[in-house]
């Protein structure tokens, strides 16, 4: 197959495109704010529990990381959606 026939184009696609990246940007957002709130909350259940709670601290650290993944995820839509 030649490369003209590759780049030509069908249909309508430029006229129809939708971009996911403000999907994106909520889904990242709603985590971002969940995973803090996990982590806090399990912060403070873990720190008044009776022996330290060991689960609560399991969840903080769960939580930590959604919100870590999270927030890269929007650093990098940010840094897409300014070029």
């Amino acid at each position: 197959m030649s490369s003209m026939n590759r780049r030509r184009r069908s249909g309508s696609e430029p006229m129809t495109a939708r971009s996911a990246l403000r999907a994106r940007t909520a889904f990242a957002t709603v985590g971002l704010v969940v995973g803090v709130a996990l982590a806090v909350a399990c912060a403070v259940w873990g720190d008044r529990s009776p022996g330290g709670g060991a689960a609560a601290w399991t969840l903080v650290a769960l939580g930590a990381v959604v919100a870590l993944v999270s927030a890269a995820d929007l650093w990098a839509l940010r840094r897409r959606l300014r070029r």
